[in-house]
């Protein structure tokens, strides 16, 4: 998969962004350029403005202060795991080839098995995809595209490791998933506790990740206060009943089973198991999860919630976790 037109060298220039809703601040005194050929990956915790960011680069929010300039020839592709648009009438070969028409059969399938859609998997229906496959089949009508930079919010790297390892054009992505970051990533963008941005630039191939951690905690050690004890290490397991969250792998586990999240699923699950009993309006939720919160896009946050408690209470005799609060929002109940 490569590029179409090749962008020019500076890709786009931050200087000073900052974003707000409201009164609440979500981003501020962001500055950092990207150059053409760059694979750029924005981490940091729940809430401190990744997806705000992408969402700015992609001018569908305005900032608030600050300046994004924008390089020669961009050609943009954007893929967020929760926004998918497929014909649900049409089987996967028929979703690609529709959109490129002028493929033969052969270099259609192949794309697609490239993806992960062999066989007789190319002639499945779209209505009865699983969301993975339907994320595999968005991806590759993405790649497809011939965009020189591409924007990505992506939780996991199913199928996409390595087609991304051989896109010389430049990316930009959200990502949860430490291996794949680790594999692909050339600088590091990454949030502390605190929302100040810092950019690392990775030096050794493969140890994208490990050099964020080490830079990290230098940072963390070098902001700490000198005459203080030094602090127990924080476990990375986040337990609620028979729910159990590894935050470091961003795992989830009920009754024993990993259970698949998306990104936002699982982002959205963690801000509720760490405040039990805390009761969450639609409007702080978007806030929070998506760095955004417009009325018109509160059913975002009930779609989600939705999707959770199907996937984590299963039948009536299990626990139910996520509650409601009429007319309020939403909390998690915890061991009651």
């Amino acid at each position: 998969f490569v590029q179409g037109l090749q962008s020019g060298n500076d890709v786009l220039s931050v200087r000073s962004l900052g974003f707000s809703y409201g009164t609440a601040k979500i981003l501020s005194d962001i500055s950092f350029s990207v150059k053409r050929g760059e694979r750029v990956f924005i981490v940091g915790p729940n809430g401190c403005g990744k997806s705000t960011l992408i969402k700015l680069l992609l001018e569908k929010l305005r900032p608030t202060r600050g300046i994004i300039d924008f390089g020669h020839n961009l050609q943009i592709g954007y893929y967020d795991q929760e926004n998918q648009n497929l014909n649900e009438n049409g089987t996967v070969l028929e979703e690609l080839w529709s959109r490129y028409p002028a493929m033969k059969e052969h270099e259609v399938r192949g794309a697609l098995a490239a993806f992960l859609f062999r066989g007789d998997d190319v002639f499945k229906e779209i209505s009865v995809l699983s969301g993975g496959e339907r994320a595999r089949l968005t991806l590759v009508k993405l790649m497809l595209s011939k965009m020189n930079l591409l924007h990505l919010d992506i939780g996991s790297r199913e199928a996409l490791e390595e087609a991304l390892s051989g896109y010389d054009g430049t990316v930009i992505c959200v990502s949860h998933d430490r291996t794949f970051i680790s594999k692909l990533a050339t600088r590091i963008l990454g949030f502390d506790e605190g929302g100040t941005l810092h950019d690392v630039r990775v030096s050794r191939i493969g140890a994208a990740w490990d050099e964020w951690r080490e830079e990290a905690e230098r940072l963390s050690v070098r902001s700490a206060p000198t005459a203080a004890a030094p602090a127990a290490a924080e476990s990375t397991l986040l337990t609620g009943g028979d729910i159990v969250l590894d935050t470091l792998q961003h795992a989830a586990i009920c009754r024993g089973e990993t259970v698949t999240l998306t990104a936002k699923e699982y982002d959205l699950l963690e801000l509720l198991m760490r405040n039990p009993k805390r009761v969450y309006s639609r409007e702080s939720l978007m806030d929070l999860v998506w760095g955004y919160s417009f009325a018109g896009e509160f059913r975002t946050v009930d779609v989600h919630i939705r999707r959770l408690r199907e996937k984590l209470e299963r039948n009536p005799s299990e626990p139910v976790y996520i509650m409601t609060r009429w007319g309020v929002g939403y909390y998690f109940q915890g061991e009651d």
